[in-house]
């Protein structure tokens, strides 16, 4: 005989399966909203309930509530076989039911859970990103756990797991006090060497689609960048050897910018180019950029060439562990 248990998590997974088909039916923008409902901090859920109403002011969007519950999750230094685990579950989707509901005029469906019953980051992301591929989601939205300057130091092992894995566009929301409230003004750091046509496409697209402002950002590398990287300076999967370093003079650089800004005009979009020239990393520059500027979101972009490089895994996750505001993370 099925315990009440086994009968709720049936009737969940009916029920998610059907509305994973009427979303594909419908063809909405479907968002997975990877949570941690064990989360004490409700910074994470309002901020990103703030901008879940803030992307469905302008797209129509479905919200799934999703949860890894393993050992991970809770904290536990060892396995657990599933029977321990689900005896967590209805605290789990009490609290997640607490905080859907609470994403008033936005569809949404019940929320799943997903048991990994091994001790392991890389397990518990990899299961989330086969969800999300599964059931054709076309967002991931995570939080950062960032709280401090010396917390940045780590972004937090889930989320930072996922990055480097996910297949599916991430949206990273920062754990902060002060509220989400405009998508306004976006900018894209751009390296000037890797630039591809499909990139700048989806760029647009999300541009036009939320009506927002674009910046296309360049860092001018300062002469010891290159050797402090082995002679090479990277920004955005992009190699650049100490001679090219040299080579590109700020006219040069200004050149391809406005060439990019051209490329975003022929999609519909207008923007805006900034060189940064202000000393310090990248990621350093790119928060001094959002302060002085007001950005609402970064845009990131990774190719598969670039996916598994030093980009994704150092300029990515610095930029994210660095900037206080949502960052788009999207692949071509």
């Amino acid at each position: 005989m099925l315990s009440q248990l086994d009968c709720t998590e049936k009737c969940i997974y009916r029920t998610t399966k059907l509305f994973h088909r009427r979303c594909k039916m419908a063809k909405k923008f479907k968002i997975a909203w990877a949570m941690n409902p064990f989360d004490e901090d409700e910074n994470v859920f309002l901020r990103s309930i703030e901008l879940l109403k803030l992307l469905n002011k302008k797209k129509e969007i479905i919200v799934v509530p999703t949860f890894v519950l393993s050992p991970e999750t809770l904290k536990w230094a060892g396995d657990l076989p599933k029977k321990d685990l689900q005896h967590f579950a209805p605290q789990a989707l009490s609290k997640m039911e607490h905080w859907t509901k609470k994403l008033k005029n936005i569809h949404h469906s019940l929320p799943h859970i997903i048991f990994n019953t091994k001790v392991s980051t890389t397990r518990d992301v990899k299961a989330i990103n086969h969800f999300a591929i599964k059931n054709s989601v076309d967002l991931i939205l995570c939080a950062n756990h960032t709280r401090s300057d010396l917390s940045r130091m780590f972004l937090g092992s889930f989320t930072e797991s996922l990055l480097m894995v996910s297949k599916v566009p991430l949206l990273i929301v920062p754990n902060r006090k002060e509220k989400i409230t405009s998508l306004g003004n976006v900018a894209f750091p751009v390296d000037l060497i890797n630039n591809q046509s499909a990139s700048f496409k989806k760029l647009g697209d999300f541009v036009s689609t939320f009506g927002s402002k674009l910046t296309l950002l360049h860092k001018i590398p300062t002469p010891i960048d290159p050797l402090l990287q082995n002679s090479s300076y990277l920004m955005g999967g992009g190699w650049i050897s100490v001679g090219e370093f040299f080579k590109l003079d700020i006219g040069q650089r200004k050149q391809r910018l406005n060439k990019l800004k051209e490329k975003m005009a022929s999609y519909g979009v207008k923007a805006k180019v900034e060189l940064l020239s202000d000393p310090g990393s990248i990621a350093e520059s790119v928060q001094n950029y959002k302060e002085a500027k007001r950005i609402n979101l970064i845009a990131l972009n990774t190719s598969a060439k670039t996916k598994t490089t030093y980009f994704l895994g150092s300029v990515a996750r610095a930029i994210t562990k660095e900037v206080d505001c949502p960052i788009w993370i999207f692949h071509t």
